[in-house]
């Protein structure tokens, strides 16, 4: 199987198929709850890719110039941008389009929850994201070679999610429910989708840069991979389009979104 062939059938086809069901509820009436409803659903996703793409780009280009993880050429269709090969570009894309879409399929099923206080977990996630991202710069600066995929994974991509727990918290904890049945099942295709990517040869991840555990041929930081990359989509999008973001933004903000 090639890389793209690997999309194909586990990304765009599952994609695809919840683009049908979430056609089907919506001419049964079954639509995402007015709390999750700032921007139609194909703006906020359509937004959230481009976010992806600009600031994956640099950290994907830095991890195959390192060969942290790499790809043989026979898998690829050989057309590359910087270091990285058209299917990586397209993996980030795809990955936020199907997280993304099955996010809002499970929404269209859950009523708006009330709120809840959200300061105080608001405040302790930030302190652990915030102590992460110490240990993970430490790791890359003393150059403890098998942390350097967790480390470099986590001095790039937790940043944003602090970002976005200190922005989006409370819309966060409210719709914690939402969150959790999104983020779990999500992690879990893509962890095993990419654990038979590599075990088939499409692409290979460092021994030496990475701490050794594995779950079958899923290397640890893939695991963390996809679980921080499913929080960053399913968080931004809820945060995005919960009501109480809507009320934080300037007057001039809201006109713009016609509310």
């Amino acid at each position: 199987m090639t890389y793209m062939q690997f999309l194909l059938v586990f990304i765009v086809a599952p994609w695809l198929i919840l683009l049908f069901l979430t056609a089907r509820d919506r001419r049964r009436g079954r639509q995402v709850p007015p709390c999750l409803r700032n921007l139609p659903v194909w703006a906020a996703i359509a937004l959230l890719c481009l976010v992806a793409l600009v600031y994956t780009t640099p950290w994907d280009n830095y991890g195959v110039a390192t060969e942290v993880w790499s790809y043989p050429p026979e898998r690829l269709v050989g057309i590359t941008f910087g270091w990285v090969p058209l299917e990586e570009y397209m993996f980030f894309v795809l990955e936020t389009l199907l997280v993304g879409q099955w996010l809002f399929f499970l929404a269209g099923r859950l009523p708006c929850p009330p709120p809840l206080p959200a300061k105080g977990a608001t405040r302790a996630l930030l302190a652990l994201i915030a102590a992460t991202w110490v240990a993970s710069v430490a790791v890359l600066v003393l150059g403890w070679r098998p942390g350097t995929y967790s480390a470099i994974l986590l001095v790039w991509f937790l940043p944003p999610l602090m970002l976005q727990v200190a922005v989006g918290g409370p819309a966060i904890v409210r719709h914690w429910r939402l969150v959790l049945l999104a983020l779990v099942p999500a992690s879990l295709w893509l962890g095993s989708t990419d654990a038979l990517a590599i075990g088939s040869g499409i692409w290979a991840i460092s021994e030496e840069q990475t701490v050794g555990i594995l779950f079958g041929p899923l290397p640890f930081e893939e695991g963390l991979f996809f679980t921080v990359t499913a929080m960053l989509i399913v968080g931004g999008l809820v945060a995005v389009q919960a009501e109480e973001s809507l009320q934080r933004l300037p007057r001039w903000g809201r006109r713009l979104l016609g509310r």
